[in-house]
This record gives structure tokens, C-alpha cells and sequence, in this order.
């Protein structure tokens, strides 16, 4: 099947590249509603192109609709987003002797292509493994319109597979913490700092015991982090000031953990009990667990990378993807089973074409082995 794989590929090379670059170049950042209609366009054409199958467009009030290519049977679900983060125009198409440039090639419009070819793939090669196609155009964002829509259909599935980048080294993602952010607002009493200071209650004085021990809850051993970014207060130097504010961002691996941290911070104790605290969180997004189903995924697309002589990884990172808004299904998940590249949303964004190629035939051979 190995041979038959990198046979299929190599013969397909320069329209796998071809669809690539044509999505590529229909580009959309996530608050162009009316640009991300055409790049649904030109997904729905390729698909329909590359596997005779067209996909249904699940509305999302947002307008960014979700493409979702179903399986008759009980499938891998193939993942990824159209949504990008460059403003139209800012970067160029660049095609070299084995990098392509552009907005949004590595995150994710070549992943895109890759699980459409592997959807024909399996097909062409008459595999016992159905397969099916998932992508919304909100991900940048949070995937808040579309991802009761993905839960909904990846519960139908018997796993997972994110088609987002992999590391720069090439490593697969079995884990990604969640992230929820915390604005907390201290009222105070203002009054005149020089004449009447004691009439006064200073709110900057009792966020400063707060951000104290706000940073003492970070965990970096259990992966926890609790960052405070943002800081405002006062009005004037001489003016006890009456109200301070902050932002904190808060990353974790387990649910438990979030739940823990949570409680955390709303148990921290004021200093002045005449300070009126406000505290509100958001939620943001759940973590993706590194569950054992997950690291046995890994284990079986490592052997098939060993065959092709690659030496394949895999870590815990810090950012989410729409792998964290299905992980609550208990499913298994592989994430990072896209292009490898480097420059995720940066002007040099750029994928390897030798390295994503090979992670095609991977892939490919992962999808017809996959128990």
C-alpha cells in the first residue's frame, strides 16, 4: 500500500499543488463574511471535483457557514477551518522550488486539501475506511457559531483528525490546553489624595493584592498559567482613585484543573472589605485532554511515519483548535495532521512542500491502516 500511496501521489502532484494554490488565493480573515462565501465556493468545487460528492452547507447565523461531506457509515471525521488571519491583499502567493507562500497556506488552506485527497484517496483505492469532511469558517474566532454544529456531527464519528499544522518540527498535537480569560473590577471611594485621603478607598491598592496573588496560581508543573495582561485605574495622580481593572488569562490541561483554578481565584480574600469587587470569566474553550485513546492514535500514525523513515513526535501545546470544541465527546482526537510549514499567521506563513507531501502519503496510509 506504501507504494501504491506515493505512486497515486506523485502522480497527482501538480493538481494536489494546483487546488492548493487556488484556495489559497481565494483568501477570507474570519470578519469578511462576504469573502469567506467565496472561498466556500471554491472548497465545495474542489470537492465536488475530487470526490464526485457534494457537500451540504449547514447555515451558522454568523454566515460562516459549515461544509460537511458525511459517511454513510460511522467514519473518521476529517477537520479543519476556511477562515484565515491576514487582511486581504497583505501577503503574496509565492511559489519556490519547495515552499509556498501565502495567507493562510499552512493555517489551514493546505490541510483543507489534504482532506479532500485523502477523502479521494480512499475511495479511489476501494479502502474499508469511511470517511468524512468537516470545515467551518469561524475558527479564528472561537468557532462561536459553528461549534455546536461540529460537536454535533464529529459525535457521529469514531474519531477524530484535525487537519490543523503540525509543530514547525514536524510533531503531532495528542493534547492543547484549554484558555478562558477573567476581567475583575475593584470599586473603590475617590477623594482628594492630598486633603482627604483617608475619606478615600484606594481600588488600585487592593488590585495590587489581588495580582499578587492571582500569580501565585500558577501551576507550570501541572501546566496551569494565570497571566495578568492588562491593568487600568485612577484618573490622576491626586485623586484616590475609585475604580482599577484587569484582564487575566488563564490556560489549563484538564477540566478539573480549570474547575479548580476557577474557584481559585473566586475565593481570593479582599483586603478591605469595603472594596466592591466585580468578577466575570469566559469560559473561552475547554481543554483537549491527552487521553490514552488520543496517545494510542499517535502510537499507530508513528508506525506508519516509521515506515516512510520518519521519525514522528508529538506534544501538549498551549493554543486551541476545534480539536478542544469536540474533546468533551470523549472521542478519540489527533490534531496537527495537516501541513508542515512555519509562520502560522505571520508574513512569512509558508508550508514545506517535500514534508507535506510525505505527510500526505502518511496520512494516507494512517487512514488505510487505522483500526
Amino acid at each position: 500500500m506504501k507504494e501504491k500511496i506515493l505512486n497515486y501521489i506523485e502522480q497527482h502532484r501538480d493538481q494536489i499543488l494546483s487546488d492548493v494554490m487556488m484556495l489559497v488565493k481565494t483568501e477570507a480573515p474570519s470578519s469578511d463574511v462576504e469573502g469567506l462565501s467565496e472561498v466556500r465556493k471554491v472548497l465545495k468545487q474542489l470537492i465536488v471535483e475530487r470526490t464526485d460528492m457534494t457537500p451540504e452547507e449547514i447555515e451558522v447565523e454568523s454566515g460562516r457557514h459549515v461544509l460537511y461531506l458525511p459517511s454513510a457509515e460511522k467514519s473518521i471525521v476529517l477537520m479543519g477551518h476556511y477562515d484565515t488571519v491576514h487582511p486581504v491583499g497583505k501577503l503574496p502567493v509565492v511559489l519556490e522550488e519547495n515552499t509556498l507562500k501565502g495567507p493562510g497556506v499552512l493555517d489551514m488552506k493546505a490541510g483543507l486539501v489534504m482532506g479532500i485527497w485523502l477523502y479521494k484517496m480512499m475511495k479511489d483505492f476501494k479502502v474499508d475506511c469511511p470517511v468524512s469532511l468537516l470545515f467551518n469558517g469561524d475558527e479564528e474566532i472561537g468557532s462561536h457559531g459553528s461549534k455546536h454544529i461540529l460537536a454535533q456531527k464529529a459525535s457521529m464519528a469514531k474519531c477524530a483528525l484535525i487537519l490543523e499544522p503540525a509543530v514547525e518540527n514536524g510533531d503531532l498535537k495528542t493534547g492543547r490546553k484549554g484558555a478562558m480569560s477573567c476581567v475583575i473590577k475593584m470599586h473603590g471611594k475617590a477623594s482628594h489624595a492630598g486633603n482627604n485621603p483617608l475619606a478615600g478607598i484606594n481600588a488600585i491598592e487592593e488590585m495590587a493584592h489581588h495580582v499578587i496573588a492571582l500569580q501565585k496560581l500558577n501551576d507550570h508543573e501541572a501546566g496551569t498559567t494565570v497571566n495578568v495582561g492588562k491593568i487600568t485605574g485612577g484618573t490622576v495622580s491626586n485623586v484616590v482613585p475609585d475604580l482599577c481593572e484587569i484582564t487575566v488569562d488563564l490556560r489549563y490541561k484538564t477540566l478539573s484543573e480549570k474547575q479548580r483554578i476557577r474557584k481559585a481565584i473566586e475565593d481570593i480574600e479582599l483586603m478591605n472589605p469595603k472594596v466592591v469587587r466585580q468578577l466575570s470569566f469566559n469560559d473561552g474553550s475547554n481543554p483537549m485532554e491527552q487521553t490514552p485513546q488520543n496517545i494510542q492514535l499517535y502510537e499507530q500514525m508513528k508506525e506508519c511515519a516509521s515506515s516512510f523513515g520518519i521519525e514522528l513526535n508529538h506534544q501538549f501545546v498551549g493554543g486551541a483548535s476545534d480539536g478542544n470544541r469536540i474533546s468533551h465527546l470523549g472521542l478519540p482526537i489527533l490534531d496537527g495532521m495537516g501541513a508542515v510549514g512555519k509562520g502560522i499567521h505571520a508574513l512569512d506563513e509558508q508550508i514545506d512542500l517535500k514534508r507535506t507531501f510525505e505527510k500526505l502519503a502518511m496520512n494516507a496510509l494512517f487512514l488505510s491502516q487505522i483500526k
